[in-house]
């Protein structure tokens, strides 16, 4: 255990938490990025941001849905999977409205979108923006004591049954 030098004085009512008693991390523009890691910005809706309760400093696990060719004949069904159990939000952007690709190619209307910045290793940073490339990413807000199981693939076929 380290201890400060220097006392600490908290206000009469102040609620503290455990997270807030660690070392100050170094500070690289507005974001705090840990030590060892890397910040990596994904582009989400407002659901799958988890809005407007996500805040820097919050925990996430990530999900992201594929479509996956189920059968020789070309058909494909959807997969949906945690791809990353636990990851720190060092930054959330503001919304904007604005077409994604995607939305430009089908004709449809833009839906509001904010940028989110998490701290990552590099193994989660190349799984991260491999499923944000090329999957659609969805995150679960945690807490502490969150115990995030062995990740399973869930599909169409287990929810609604096989064909």
């Amino acid at each position: 255990v380290q201890t400060c030098a220097l006392p600490i004085y908290v206000p009469a009512g102040q609620i503290l938490f455990s997270a807030n008693l660690v070392d100050k991390m170094p500070q690289i523009g507005p974001l705090t990025i840990p030590h060892g890691l890397m910040a990596v910005t994904v582009e989400l809706s407002d659901p799958a941001r988890v809005a407007p309760f996500l805040r820097a400093g919050a925990e996430v696990a990530v999900f992201d849905t594929v479509e996956l060719d189920a059968t020789r004949s070309g058909s494909t069904t959807s997969t949906t999977k945690i791809v990353l159990d636990r990851v720190l939000v060092v930054g959330v952007g503001a919304t904007t409205v604005g077409p994604t690709q995607e939305q430009n190619q089908n004709g449809e209307q833009a839906v509001p979108v904010a940028l989110v910045t998490l701290a990552v290793t590099q193994a989660q940073a190349e799984v991260l923006v491999h499923s944000a490339q090329t999957g659609a990413l969805y995150f679960a807000l945690l807490r502490d004591g969150t115990v995030v199981s062995r990740p399973r693939t869930i599909s169409d076929a287990q929810i609604f049954g096989k064909n």
